[in-house]
């Protein structure tokens, strides 16, 4: 099934597919790639236009990270604490290397999502 993912998403999409990347790279015996719900942020809001105040951002970065909760790329590991996720693996069959190389090309291309979604409209993703 194809789904229409809007920039912004695609974006915390791609960050976290970094981040597997680099988890499977420098942690051969862990099982699995946690992140906090600050780690997210800390990744994704210089990414995101810039706006004046930061409570904000961050609610707009919560509701990214739901969003990609609700398509199954990362998981709420609630015994390990309360803003604990595991990226799941599904994301870097969704995103193969070829896929993601693309991604980050148009991102860089456009700048910000927010010129991405003025110039372009929604990306295309599968």
């Amino acid at each position: 099934m194809r789904v229409n993912l809007v920039a912004p998403v695609t974006l915390l999409c791609v960050l976290l597919r970094e981040q597997l990347l680099l988890f499977e790279a420098s942690n051969l015996d862990s099982a699995a790639c946690i992140l906090t719900r600050d780690q997210i942020h800390e990744i994704l809001l210089p990414s995101l236009p810039e706006r004046t105040n930061e409570l904000v951002m961050r609610r707009k970065a919560d509701s990214l990270i739901e969003q990609v909760m609700d398509l199954g790329f990362l998981k709420k590991r609630s015994h390990l604490g309360a803003d604990y996720f595991e990226v799941r693996r599904i994301l870097k069959a969704k995103l193969d290397a070829e896929k993601l190389h693309e991604l980050k090309e148009r991102l860089k291309m456009y700048g910000t999502t927010e010129h991405w979604n003025r110039t372009q409209g929604e990306p295309d993703q599968s």
